[in-house]
């Protein structure tokens, strides 16, 4: 196990309310059984605990199997989506609607165990403001699914210099200061940990078990390598540092037009006297780099532009909540 920091102090847990999220699709014969076990460990937080399923657009049974459950526990609630829009946004919703002081996330594919709850917690109840679950033994296909992981892994370990073996796990605890304003869309939910690091908030991980799949199929495989990379420079893009960056070149844009307008008349000269050679060795290359620096900053700049208006973009459209 390793941290990022160490805790200052306890937190007590006592009067805390927990809110569990799951993102759902197509787990129709999963539920009762993942239900059961949630339950079986929620017992000592009686009515201080709420269970939220998100149902991603389902084409399944797993809507009316909520509901059925719905019937006879309050304390669930059902978010479902007109259409699937994938994991980051059903989080997302999750966490919009959770009430809980600390949040648990997982799957719901009954490959995480909820009975590792109590340990997340645990770690929370001792100062951490992150507890992310690692897959040590992960019971995967090889090439499909691990791999693909330990890639990714590596790839956001070099790139941000965040110490973690399994950044991915959906079995996580949050104070709820951590997730508070953090805006979620495309794959984001994956770096969750690297905006808790940045704001100091002290994250740690430990073990958890993990189980192969019992129904249905894997959503994911080696592809989601190439969306995490994609994801990462959109997370990137969506940083304060890029937006201040993107001010500051669209001031130098006045200075590369100023530049080239001065270009073009040498140019427009050198051709009155003739100036071939200067033409070929210095002012066409001159105005070529110029050139290539004006593309660059404009595409950056409206890609900064676009990134900021899609963070501000509601990530889903709810058909109904049930609560």
């Amino acid at each position: 196990m390793r941290s990022a920091a160490c805790p200052s102090g306890p937190y007590a847990l006592v009067n805390q309310r927990l809110s569990v999220v799951i993102p759902i699709f197509n787990e129709e014969l999963s539920l009762n059984i993942l239900y059961s076990k949630l339950k079986g460990q929620l017992r000592g937080y009686e009515n201080k605990h709420e269970i939220i399923f998100v149902n991603d657009g389902s084409t399944d049974k797993s809507l009316e199997v909520l509901k059925g459950m719905r019937e006879n526990d309050n304390q669930l609630k059902i978010i479902s989506f007109v259409r699937r829009f994938g994991q980051t946004p059903a989080l997302a919703a999750g966490f919009y609607y959770a009430t809980g002081d600390v949040l648990i996330t997982m799957d719901g594919d009954l490959q995480n165990d909820p009975g590792d709850i109590p340990a997340l917690l645990e770690k929370i109840s001792d100062g951490y403001d992150l507890v992310i679950g690692w897959r040590k033994r992960r019971r995967d296909s090889y090439l499909s699914k691990t791999l693909p992981s330990v890639t990714i892994n590596r790839i956001l370990n070099i790139i941000t210099g965040i110490q973690l073996h399994d950044i991915g796990c959906t079995l996580k605890a949050y104070k709820r200061q951590v997730i508070k304003d953090v805006k979620l869309y495309g794959g984001m939910h994956r770096f969750i940990p690297l905006l808790a690091m940045q704001k100091r908030f002290r994250i740690t991980e430990i073990e958890v078990k993990h189980f192969p799949r019992i129904y249905g199929k894997s959503k994911y495989g080696f592809q989601r390598v190439k969306q995490v990379v994609l994801d990462l420079l959109a997370f990137a893009f969506s940083q304060d540092l890029f937006e201040m960056a993107a001010v500051r070149l669209e001031k130098m844009t006045v200075f590369f037009a100023i530049l080239s307008f001065i270009m073009c008349v040498i140019l427009v000269l050198s051709g009155l006297f003739n100036a071939i050679k200067l033409n070929r060795y210095f002012i066409m290359p001159v105005m070529s780099v110029i050139l290539f620096i004006d593309i660059s900053i404009l595409v950056f700049c409206l890609s900064c532009n676009y990134f900021k208006k899609y963070r501000a973009r509601l990530p889903y459209l709810i058909e109904k909540i049930y609560a």
